[in-house]
Order: C-alpha cells, then sequence, then structure tokens
C-alpha cells in the first residue's frame, strides 16, 4: 500500500521548531480526505485562520526534503 511506503521511506522524521511563526514544535498528522486518505503531513499548531494564520504546512515528503 502507498502508505506503507511512505511511513517506511520517511519513518520517523525530527520535528523542528515552526520556522515560520517560531511558536513551537510542528505536529505530524494524518490525512482523513478521500483524496489523500493515510498521507501523513506536518504543520504548526498555529496552521490556519484560527490562530493567525501560520502557513508552516507540509505533506511528509516535502517536509523530509525541508527538515534534512
Amino acid at each position: 500500500m502507498a502508505t506503507e511506503r511512505l511511513h517506511l521511506t520517511f519513518g520517523p522524521l525530527p520535528l523542528i521548531n515552526c520556522t515560520s511563526c517560531g511558536f513551537r514544535r510542528v505536529k505530524r498528522y494524518t490525512s482523513s480526505t478521500e483524496e489523500n486518505k493515510d498521507r501523513d503531513f506536518v504543520k504548526c499548531i498555529n496552521h490556519g485562520p484560527k490562530f493567525e494564520g501560520c502557513d508552516f504546512w507540509y505533506w511528509i515528503d516535502e517536509y523530509a526534503n525541508f527538515a534534512t
């Protein structure tokens, strides 16, 4: 399954402090949408309009390139 390959490919990655707002360490989540079911992504807990819109958000494959 593609999700298993992504997990094996990227496995545990270091979670850095947000480089956009500097608030806290970013968190890893798993998508539940039909288009991206079970695909991992990383975002700042301040991401989105609820918390003034921090823009730190990456699919896990993009984050792997960013964080390493």
